[in-house]
């Protein structure tokens, strides 16, 4: 059995926090729509939309398969970013990182 060190047990409490919220979040946001129309009939950012540009998420392992909760909540209620880990297996070398 793997120690689990007080950094490790953070890490992934962050992850299951943000994936947990990002869940909850993606079901509210689409059921009621991103954008919603303003007095003036412009379109304004819903509350929803807003708070999802603020979360960051974050997932175990090396790839995301394509019906992944994380790819879909970030192109469907537009989660602000994706944050890797060493520590989970999202690095696996320098060269990953490189834009």
């Amino acid at each position: 059995m793997q120690d689990l060190t007080r950094r490790k047990f953070l890490t992934l409490a962050g992850q299951l926090a943000a994936l947990g919220a990002g869940a909850m979040l993606g079901r509210s946001a689409l059921a009621e729509g991103l954008h919603s129309p303003n007095r003036d009939g412009g379109d304004e950012v819903s509350l929803d939309a807003m708070i999802a540009q603020m979360l960051l998420v974050g997932f175990s392992g090396g790839a995301l398969s394509p019906g992944n909760p994380v790819i879909e909540n970030v192109r469907a209620v537009g989660i602000g970013g994706v944050v890797l880990f060493d520590a989970v297996g999202n690095i696996k070398s320098p060269g990953q990182l490189k834009a």
